[in-house]
């Protein structure tokens, strides 16, 4: 068995994660009319890419502090990757769960589902956040914020 048949989903999504946040930093660094990228892509790369116009991609780490958290909110342009880089996290969809967010296990919140996300009760966390629509007006529609009760319950609980 290789190496990569051992590897689980939530390590090619990170590993993939990583590679194209490493991509996109390659593609910042490197001279803007694409000489330099298109060497060094020749140097690491079989087969073809092609560089994706990032548009209103948001890629946000955010440091939580214990027991903070964002209010209820929904992504309307697409979905949401959510990862922990360190620390603990929660995350609840509305209806569903409380799951804890543990470094190298992303998690997708979909496009126009209600959720929350942030540090745990007892550890802060750093947060990785990607989604479409940085800057565009009506693209994070934010709601109430969650309670105590929704915040403190137990991980595996649904609540209303």
């Amino acid at each position: 068995m290789s190496e990569m048949d051992r590897r689980s989903p939530k390590q090619v999504a990170y590993g993939l994660l990583l590679l194209t946040i490493g991509t996109l930093g390659l593609s910042f660094l490197l001279a803007p009319d694409g000489s330099a990228a298109a060497q060094v892509r020749q140097s690491i790369l079989t087969g073809s890419m092609e560089d994706l116009d990032l548009g209103n991609l948001s890629i946000r780490r955010f440091r939580f502090a214990a027991g903070s958290r964002l209010s209820w909110h929904t992504h309307v342009n697409g979905s949401q990757l959510l990862m922990m880089e360190d620390g603990k996290g929660r995350v609840q969809d509305r209806g569903g769960s409380v799951m804890e967010m543990l470094p190298n296990h992303p998690f997708v919140t979909l496009a126009g589902v209600e959720h929350w996300h942030g540090a745990a009760p007892d550890e802060a966390g750093t947060q990785w956040n990607i989604y479409d629509g940085i800057g565009v007006p009506g693209a994070v529609t934010w709601g109430s914020p969650v309670t105590d009760d929704e915040y403190n319950a137990p991980v595996g609980a649904a609540n209303p």
